[in-house]
């Protein structure tokens, strides 16, 4: 069994408690997911199953797409609901001709610096652990890319407005940091009071499915019905099709006729054979999935 199981995550489960559950339905251990998502956030959860869990670093390397519900004059240390109140003050004054004007500062690429509450890794411990035990630790700031950022709707309010933002962005931005710049820009605290990841890559949130579908079902019925193939991967991934699945197989490079690529999947027929990079005429392979 080999694919990927797109779930449609609910709020309040952790992304590890999604991969849990999908092994006790699949009857395997061989499942990853990419793209954590908080238990907060809802939305599409990839699930890599069998073999292809070697491609979940290319599937997180994707754009991805946001809907956010953005609290205004509220600020935790989490930068979400979930988080201490570090900052409440009014917000009424500030209204959506307010944030369609600072949106274009957070637009393109632009620095962020991760929640104190988050998977980013220090001495190879995760933030969120030390932020826990109250020990302050300043996070590694990164380079995001912000293709669009675009204000829904707008719920006015004389104390806490509430704004619904629409996002596409990179890999490794943080939606919470964003909203926490964002209301920098407007000069009062503001916070995440929901989110809702619509698209990872080339997976949708209409192809998404809630795990308690699945239950009841056998791993068959579950791999017919909900796991799509590791050709997926193409829908956003550079791919071309090769007769030379075999020198592939052992490493070698295969004959590439189009132009240089920094990224292209080798397919033979609708199976993936390989991931790699494409230079002079020729596939280099980086990752085989075929025995």
């Amino acid at each position: 069994m080999e694919g990927f199981l797109c779930i449609n995550k609910p709020l309040g489960a952790t992304s590890h408690h999604i991969v849990c559950r999908a092994r006790r339905l699949l009857g395997t251990k061989k499942i990853g997911h990419t793209g954590t998502l908080d238990p907060l956030a809802t939305g599409v959860l990839i699930l890599c199953v069998g073999s292809v869990t070697r491609l979940s670093e290319y599937i997180q390397c994707g754009e991805k797409e946001y809907k956010c519900r953005m609290l205004l004059g509220i600020g935790t240390d989490s930068f979400d609901g979930e988080g201490r109140v570090t900052a409440d003050v009014p917000a009424g004054h500030i209204g959506p001709e307010h944030i369609r004007a600072a949106l274009p500062s957070l637009t393109g690429s632009i620095t962020q610096t991760p929640p104190a509450f988050s998977a980013v890794k220090q001495n190879g411990v995760p933030l969120y652990k030390l932020a826990r035990q109250c020990i302050e630790v300043e996070p590694p700031a990164r380079n995001v890319f912000i293709h669009s950022l675009t204000l829904e709707a707008f719920e006015a309010d004389p104390a806490h407005p509430c704004a619904v933002l629409s996002v596409v962005c990179s890999e490794g931005t943080y939606i919470r940091s964003l909203v926490r710049d964002l209301g920098r820009r407007l000069g009062i605290p503001a916070s995440v009071s929901g989110l809702h990841r619509t698209r990872n890559g080339g997976f949708s949130d209409s192809e998404a499915v809630d795990p308690d579908l699945l239950e009841g079902l056998s791993p068959r019925e579950i791999e017919e019905r909900y796991l799509l193939p590791p050709s997926t991967i193409c829908r956003y991934m550079p791919h071309f099709y090769t007769r030379q699945a075999e020198k592939l197989r052992y490493g070698l490079p295969a004959d590439f006729s189009g132009p240089d690529c920094g990224l292209v999947a080798a397919l033979d027929g609708d199976r993936v054979v390989a991931l790699g990079y494409a230079g002079g005429g020729k596939f280099y392979p980086k990752k085989v999935l075929i025995q």
